[in-house]
């Protein structure tokens, strides 16, 4: 599946063939610009450059789990990735 960041959204789009939103994840967007999975696609990051962070939500079920921001020295996050493939 795709997921594309849709400024207030992010959207799951069907794969292979692209052509319909089978869902969306996470809420409380206003510019979400940028999403990355964790390796064992359990969590997805969603940057939102309106409100400098970047949340972190549950990809199969579209819950938040956490919002990372000001609070926790995040600035003008751009994308976040679980380590050890943080490879741009």
């Amino acid at each position: 599946n795709l997921l594309l960041p849709n400024g207030g959204t992010v959207e799951i789009v069907d794969a292979p063939s692209y052509n319909a939103i089978n869902a969306t994840i996470g809420s409380g967007f206003s510019c979400a610009q940028n999403v990355r999975l964790t390796r064992g696609n359990y969590l997805a990051f969603v940057t939102d450059v309106c409100k400098d962070t970047v949340t972190a939500v549950k990809y199969k079920t579209g819950a938040n789990v956490i919002v990372l921001g000001t609070a926790y020295g995040i600035s003008q996050p751009f994308a976040a990735v679980e380590q050890p493939n943080a490879v741009y």
